[in-house]
This record gives C-alpha cells, structure tokens and sequence, in this order.
C-alpha cells in the first residue's frame, strides 16, 4: 500500500502560508517562517499569474522601475532612442529589484561556497513580514478574496513597526553565543 498522496498547490500553498503567520503571530521561528511565506508565495504568484493576474513581486519591481524611471530620467538620460537600450535597462534594474527583494528567501535556499558568508545579517522579523506581505497578497489575487488573517496581520506588523520604532528590535543569537 503506497503513502502517496495528491495534493493540490493551492493547498499546500495555504498550509505554508498558515504555518508562516502563526510563527510570525508567536514571533518564532522567523527564519522558518520566511522560508515558508517563500515558498507560499512563489506558489501562489504563479497561480495568480495563471490566470492572467500580475503577481506582487512582478508589481513592486514593475512600480520600482516606474519610479526609478521618473525620478532618474531627466538627470540620468535613461531613455534613449534606441528601445534595446531601453528594455536592458528595464531590465537590470528590475532584476536589482527581485534579487533585493529575495535576498532572504534566497540565501535561505541557497549556498555559494565561492562568495556567501557563513553568516546573514538581516532583519528577520521584517523579511518574514515583507514575505508575508506578498504571500497575502498573491493569495487575494488567486481566490479573489482576503485571507481570513490579514487583518490581523496587518495589525501585527504595525505594532512592530511601532516597537522598532520607539528603539527595540528583534534580535538574531548566533550560533556561537548561545
């Protein structure tokens, strides 16, 4: 008899996405949360994009650029005559966008022995909040609805903002501390 199961991404990409707001509510675990809102909401992304929908990434670098393009454009002579010249930059500098965006979510992933550091230094609790952010949103684009915790979440990620502003943050204990 197999164990194998069918299970549709949808699901599993709400599953991730419950488990990632939990630990983000009880403040644990933020990098297991962050791979887990990652992982949501690539997933979720993805469906949304299925069905003819801009997902929240290809939004902020798109709106990134725009912005990038109007405050640079009569200083830095961005746009030219020539459209290749124009796309590449498009581009580059929507690419610098991404991989800025998922610094987290990939080096969580990822080890490049030739140039990573043993060591990240980032905010988690921020990074899990912004994934959480775009999970939830790529979430209402595919349902058309709102997660039923969003509110709550947000309400969660103002009272941090709060608490860092007045001066605390949340720290990460390196290994070699504890």
């Amino acid at each position: 008899m197999s164990n194998l199961q069918s299970i549709p991404k949808d699901k599993l990409a709400l599953s991730q996405l419950n488990m990632a707001l939990r630990l983000y509510f009880n403040e644990e675990e933020y990098p297991s949360a962050i791979t887990l809102a990652a992982a949501s909401e690539e997933i979720f992304g993805k469906l949304a994009e299925n069905k003819g929908k801009t997902h929240s990434l290809s939004r902020q670098t798109t709106e990134l650029y725009d912005f990038y393009r109007t405050v640079t454009e009569p200083t830095l002579d961005l746009v030219s005559d020539d459209p290749k010249t124009n796309n590449a930059n498009e581009d580059k500098i929507k690419k610098m966008s991404r991989d800025l965006k998922n610094k987290a979510k990939n080096n969580f992933k990822h080890h490049d022995s030739e140039t990573d550091k043993n060591y990240l230094k980032l905010d988690l609790e921020l990074e899990t909040a912004m994934l959480l952010t775009r999970a939830l949103e790529n979430f209402e684009l595919y349902y058309d609805q709102a997660h039923p915790e969003k509110q709550d979440f947000i309400k969660k990620k103002i009272a941090n903002n709060r608490i860092k502003s007045q001066g605390d943050s949340f720290t990460w204990i390196e290994p070699n501390n504890l």
